[in-house]
């Protein structure tokens, strides 16, 4: 299954103080990404489409590096690991920084 992630700056440091959402992100990214998310060859469908459901709104941290770049110059990453946090967790346009900060 292939999946189109949002791109945004993350700077790896985390806040668990009381009251913040730990992992910031920035207002900046770099557009959209698109990368193969690989499930178990056994799962059952409705099995499959919870895992995709449960994957919308969330803070994905892909792990890999790009491949290729298509013709709409959408980058195509490769997955070593992905990791889902929870949007609750996630303070969305925190503040700008990145490339260009």
């Amino acid at each position: 299954m292939g999946i189109y992630i949002k791109h945004y700056y993350y700077d790896w440091i985390e806040d668990f103080g009381v009251g913040n959402k730990p992992i910031k992100l920035s207002s900046e990214g770099e557009g959209h990404f698109y990368c193969d998310y690989y499930m178990k060859k056994n799962w059952e469908e409705r099995v499959i489409q919870i895992v995709v459901e449960n994957i919308i709104g969330q803070c994905a941290i892909v792990y890999g590096f790009p491949i290729a770049i298509s013709e709409n110059e959408i980058v195509n990453v490769t997955v070593k690991h992905l990791r889902t946090i929870d949007g609750q967790f996630v303070e969305m346009n925190w503040t700008k920084y990145g490339r260009n900060y």
